[in-house]
């Protein structure tokens, strides 16, 4: 009895949660995708999404690390570094940094690899030697 009450009290959170989160994401998408908006803008609205750490903001954000501009991809990326409580994060990171848009990107590359080798977070994730921008040594 007390599992069906307490899934129940659960299921009740995730609804609330989902209800605050949406005015957020309607005024990211308001102030990202409006006519005439500058750079400083979208960076501007990433960066208010990215206050809230829930992962309908990543699934919002995800599609940004391949389509928006490489500043924009980067406020995306830092952002995404700090969302250590949600899983899907990190792995749209690496999908970011797998991804066709940013090959050949060195600044991108480098961005995301240092957000997910970050070891004061708990989504660190193993980066394979491969992948990993090579640091020169004096």
């Amino acid at each position: 009895m007390t599992l069906t009450a307490g899934a129940l009290i659960g299921l009740l959170a995730l609804v609330q949660d989902a209800k605050d989160i949406q005015p957020a994401i309607l005024k990211f998408t308001q102030d990202y995708y409006k006519s005439g908006a500058d750079l400083d803008d979208k960076i501007s609205a990433v960066n208010y999404l990215g206050q809230h750490r829930h992962e309908k903001v990543v699934r919002v954000l995800s599609p940004l690390l391949c389509e928006a501009s490489i500043p924009v991809r980067i406020m995306v990326a830092r952002s995404f570094a700090r969302f250590c409580n949600i899983d899907l994060a990190p792995r749209e990171l690496l999908n970011g940094l797998h991804s066709q848009a940013n090959a050949g990107k060195k600044q991108m590359s480098g961005r995301i690899c240092s957000h997910l080798e970050r070891p004061s977070t708990r989504c660190s994730l193993a980066v394979p030697p491969s992948v990993a921008p090579r640091r020169r040594t004096p």
